[in-house]
């Protein structure tokens, strides 16, 4: 039989629930992306770091390969936005997080923390590798001039802290604990460097803060002379 006007009305309607749907799906999809994303830097945020570090955690006690995690915290940030304006401070939180996302692979984890404090997950790498990779990151950042605008260029250095698992703590909390341990230890030995969480002691000022609350496979870190294996 042929369609008549109800039959197309009634097509009509369904293809527009059926449209209403996907959007809906879709919408609910990107929803739950932008959850996991910084707003300011368009890395992602802590909610998705701690959720990772659980699953990594996980693989690398599966498999007895390392996880570092590297604490970094810009040294007087505050000063940017003071003089400079919370638009420049913003701009530059974005710089940075360019910055670092090139230092690092795909596979590893690059988050923003909190405030002018960014965490990365380094998949399969041992301690003294980590160690390498945090005090390229620390050169790289010194090195660059940050921009200001009318008000002309700026620099900033960063305090850098690295933990391993298992060495530093088998799980999620002792392990970005001890990372921020260290990050706390090169603030109060006069920022601009990185701190193993292997030189913690009985330091008054390695005073945790709250504790934290909650990809794809790699190929180990293997150096190279004059190269840490990272692109």
């Amino acid at each position: 039989g042929r369609f008549d006007a109800e039959d197309l009305e009634s097509a009509t309607t369904i293809a527009r629930r059926v449209n209403a749907a996907l959007s809906t799906a879709e919408q609910y999809h990107h929803a739950k992306e932008r959850a996991f994303i910084d707003d300011v830097t368009g890395v992602y945020n802590a909610r998705y770091l701690l959720a990772t570090a659980d699953n990594e955690i996980q693989r690398a006690d599966r498999y007895g390969n390392p996880l570092s995690v590297l604490f970094l915290d810009l040294d007087r940030f505050k000063q940017v936005n003071d003089v400079h304006g919370h638009l420049i401070g913003s701009d530059t939180l974005r710089t940075l997080s360019a910055l670092l996302g090139q230092s690092v692979r795909q596979v590893d984890t690059l988050a923003r923390y909190g405030g002018d404090e960014f965490t990365v997950l380094l998949v399969d790498t041992p301690h003294d590798v980590a160690l390498r990779i945090a005090e390229r990151i620390r050169s790289r950042v010194e090195g660059h001039v940050f921009e200001a605008g009318r008000e002309g260029s700026f620099r900033l250095s960063l305090s850098i802290g690295v933990a391993t698992c298992p060495e530093h703590g088998a799980s999620r909390e002792p392990l970005l604990d001890a990372a921020d341990k260290a990050m706390y230890r090169a603030k109060s030995q006069g920022r601009n460097r990185v701190c193993s969480a292997n030189d913690l002691g009985e330091d008054p000022e390695n005073e945790p803060k709250n504790p934290p609350k909650g990809q794809a496979n790699a190929q180990p870190n293997k150096e190279a002379p004059g190269s840490d294996g990272r692109r």
